[in-house]
């Protein structure tokens, strides 16, 4: 009997990703197709593969979308009760700016307290001698919480609100020559006094808010200071703590504040400025001890997902980085913001959101009382997860394009923006789409995608968590409110052929503003640092001034420290803002009577209001992120490592928002192994596979089949009637093709 003869065929097969089981694979980057059987298989190898465009967004939701950005550690100054501590430790407590280090050598227990100058430590002065007024003076200042000075001390550090001029106590070159330490919690300074007879015995010790790079050299300066080898470092987006000990140690931990227990819900201690490290120390021969932090927090700018150019890039870049800061590139004095509204009776109106700098709260109660105005009723918005949720008393229409509901000449009503932008970004501030106009259903109207809102950092605030050791200076805040942004960023570039996005920031716009009223505090008391030792001091009641067209909100944060210059005299002195209404219309700020009396001579007998102008004192500073962050934008901007930057800076990368080049194209015949291995390899994370082809991406967005390599699997005589497809990026990842289906052509040898 004769052996069968094989005859070796071929056959161009040719299918569709939409021919798929699309409820088993809904995505067409990965999927099974069923094709007829074919049975002896020796050679699968690529025809052709057409996509008819370029499916993957430049931006990609929770992928590539995010910007993170930071603008220093608030420190606080408060007791912790709840730090849990050594059994063996001395102290009793942390204070918010302390870290507590352990360990044991030879079974003696050793421990090290590190102290951080704090956001507002509040202090009592002691003139060495009588002061008059315009002349130096030297004086003691003992502070509540420890200073955390030391003679390496490098950071940006003031007194403020006392009865002598602003007085700076170190800049990043090291302590002032004028001060000398004296304790933990006190040191001596020359000073310009105010007055021969000072009102007040307190001031305020400010330091500024550190980055993270910055924080973590302060830390190890100061455990330089203390001879302990403790080294911090912030790599790779955390937090390090690396110590060598001289003889072998054990138990090495670490212990520090985050006010947990704290009823404020308002921490701002150490343990969230530097990612809440974990306790114990880990080693690997009893010497070296390393322990590492969490990613600690940061304010998340968010970008929309599509295909942009770098000119969206920028303008998107300028828009988000400003969130709810009107005034950014329009003067006070005009409206930002637009958008049209239809009330129950068939009537469209014009709403305006006057420009300035808002904050949710303060934006949503800003909207509330002009949808009531123009519309009537009863209006409530409620922020929550970037979606906004609009309830009203009737029934409404939004309108997001000037074209929408045209015959009522909504867009054109007195008062509207000179921008026509402005109602695009109020659509993408309430989570609508431009150009669109949306109904309420049950009067209510919910957002369909999520706010362009930056996500806020919910810690730590500057609001000072109440200590009823200094009545005066007791701070309240809005249970709602985050930490907002400081400053007004820029988006630009020194030298555009370079292809480099530069950062920069600059202090919010000086605002006009009246005082309406004031009344003085004098306290009482024997503590520590009492109320009496406060003084006197003003609570002043500051709005924006009428003189403007369209009033704005001040751009006020409570806790926050701002420059007050009297408008006839230029005059300046610094307050601190104790409170803030909801409509950021009005606020109330803490003077002492010296500087009261120095700006405005006698508050009791003057007429109000009194015309002031309002600017930040702080100085602009800010730090981009990208190391060990999610979702980060870093590779489109050209952010290659983390940044501090003070003034202007270009990023040190090239900006990229152009496609990816090619993409892999990996398919596998179920139920058979091929006998050798393809020719294009992909090696990610140090784990090599193999692909069928790389498909190159032209500029035009179509796609071309890669010449190199044979493009083919071979086979040891196999059945196959199932073929598994994966379309990858180049580092071996999914590739996003967005349901966009695409066709294959392979070309099968079998034995027939």
């Amino acid at each position: 009997m004769k052996d069968k003869t094989h005859v070796l065929a071929q056959t161009f097969l040719n299918f569709q990703s939409q021919d798929r089981d699309q409820k088993v694979w809904p995505e067409t980057n990965k999927y099974q197709i069923d094709i007829p059987k074919f049975n002896g298989v020796t050679t699968i190898k690529l025809a052709s593969f057409e996509m008819p465009s370029m499916p993957k967004y430049t931006i990609e939701s929770e992928k590539n979308d995010t910007l993170h950005l930071h603008e220093g550690c608030i420190i606080g100054c408060a007791k912790d009760f709840s730090a849990k501590l050594d059994p063996n430790s001395t102290s009793l407590f942390l204070y918010e700016n302390q870290l507590l280090f352990t360990y044991c050598e030879n079974d003696v227990y050793f421990e090290k307290v590190i102290s951080i100058p704090s956001y507002d430590n509040a202090c009592k002065i002691d003139f060495n001698s009588s002061p008059s007024d315009g002349n130096a003076v030297r004086v003691t200042v003992t502070s509540v919480a420890p200073h955390g000075l030391h003679p390496n001390y490098r950071g940006i550090a003031w007194l403020l609100n006392g009865p002598f001029e602003n007085e700076m106590i170190s800049d990043e070159a090291g302590l002032k020559s004028n001060v000398t330490i004296i304790d933990n919690n006190s040191f001596e300074i020359d000073v310009v006094s105010l007055t021969s007879s000072p009102n007040t015995s307190m001031c305020t010790m400010h330091a500024k808010e550190p980055s993270f790079q910055e924080l973590a050299e302060q830390i190890t300066n100061y455990c330089r200071y203390l001879n302990t080898n403790l080294v911090c470092l912030f790599n790779n987006g955390v937090f390090q703590f690396k110590y060598v000990s001289v003889n072998p140690a054990s138990k090495v931990s670490l212990y520090y504040s985050y006010n947990r227990g704290d009823a404020s819900g308002n921490p701002r201690g150490l343990g969230f400025s530097i990612g809440c490290p974990r306790n114990l120390f880990a080693n690997a021969n009893a010497i070296n001890w390393t322990c590492e932090s969490n990613t600690p927090e940061t304010t998340e700018i968010k970008f929309p997902a599509g295909i942009i150019d770098i000119s969206t890039m920028g303008n998107l870049l300028g828009e988000r980085l400003n969130s709810l800061n009107l005034s950014y590139s329009v003067p006070h004095g005009s409206n930002a913001l637009h958008m049209g509204v239809t009330d129950y009776l068939g009537s469209t109106h014009s709403v305006y959101i006057p420009v300035g700098k808002y904050s949710v709260v303060s934006f949503k109660s800003h909207l509330e009382a002009e949808l009531a105005s123009k519309c009537g009723g009863s209006w409530t918005l409620t922020y929550a997860n970037r979606r906004w949720v609009i309830n009203s008393t009737a029934d409404f229409v939004l309108h997001f394009s000037t074209s929408a509901e045209s015959n009522s000449a909504w867009s054109k009503q007195s008062g509207a923006p000179s921008s026509a932008n402005s109602v695009n970004i109020l659509a993408r501030y309430l989570g609508f789409v431009p150009n669109c106009s949306y109904y309420s259903k049950n009067k209510c109207l919910t957002s369909v995608e999520n706010s362009s809102l930056a996500v806020l950092m919910k810690y730590p605030r500057r609001s000072k968590i109440n200590d009823n050791t200094v009545v005066s200076m007791i701070q309240n805040e809005n249970a709602e409110s985050c930490r907002n942004l400081q400053n007004t960023y820029v988006i630009g570039s020194r030298d555009p052929p370079t292809r480099k996005i530069g950062f920069g920031c600059r202090r919010n716009q000086t605002l006009s503003c009246s005082i309406t009223s004031s009344s003085l505090y004098t306290g009482s008391g024997s503590d520590a640092l009492s109320n009496a030792d406060s003084g006197a001091v003003y609570y002043l009641t500051v709005q924006p001034s009428s003189s403007y067209d369209v009033t704005p909100p001040l751009f006020f944060e409570v806790g926050c420290f701002v420059n007050i210059s009297n408008a006839t005299t230029s005059t300046t002195v610094t307050a601190q803002v104790v409170s803030l209404g909801t409509d950021a219309m009005t606020a109330t700020i803490a003077l002492q009577k010296d500087l009261a009396v120095k700006c405005f001579n006698d508050l009791e007998s003057t007429s109000y209001p009194i015309s002031v102008n309002v600017f930040p004192f702080h100085v602009p500073r800010f730090s981009l992120h990208g190391s060990n962050r999610k979702h980060t934008i870093k590779q489109r901007i050209g952010l290659l490592e983390d940044v501090d930057i003070s003034d202007f800076q270009d990023l040190s990368g090239t900006w990229n928002v152009d496609h990816e080049p090619a993409i892999l194209l990996k398919i596998n015949a179920i139920g058979a192994v091929p006998n050798s291995q393809s020719t294009s390899l992909i090696q990610s994370s140090n784990v090599v596979s193999s692909c069928l082809a790389r498909i190159s991406i032209r500029s035009s967005g179509v796609t071309h089949v890669n010449s190199m390599g044979s493009q083919e699997l071979n086979f040891s005589s196999q059945n196959i009637s199932k073929l598994q497809v994966e379309l990858l990026n180049n580092d071996g990842t999914p590739y996003e093709s967005h349901k966009l289906n695409h066709n294959i052509s392979l070309i099968i040898q079998y034995n027939q």
